[in-house]
């Protein structure tokens, strides 16, 4: 049961980090409730944070269309929110 799609990292109303997976479930077990998960340098950026799913629409049936589709909304996200965690690994021309 894998459900690809998009979440957006927050604390308060500022988005920290904006994420594409294939498998939501498992990346969010892995990014915050595993043994080896970054659940405290998330922790470290604000005192509650919040996870939210925007819901977007995947028209493709094969991963690798998939993939390209959650990429491209993904970007788009990154461009209007500027989210301070994926700033990090802009290039500055």
């Amino acid at each position: 049961d894998s459900t690809p799609g998009l979440y957006v990292i927050q604390t308060g109303k500022k988005q920290l980090y904006v994420g594409e997976t294939l498998n939501l479930k498992e990346r969010l077990k892995r990014s915050f409730f595993g043994k080896q998960s970054g659940k405290n340098a998330w922790l470290s950026q604000g005192d509650s944070l919040k996870i939210a799913f925007p819901k977007v629409t995947v028209k493709s049936k094969s991963t690798s269309h998939v993939a390209n589709e959650l990429l491209g909304y993904q970007s788009f996200m990154i461009a209007e929110y500027t989210p301070k965690l994926n700033a990090l690994n802009q290039v500055v021309s």
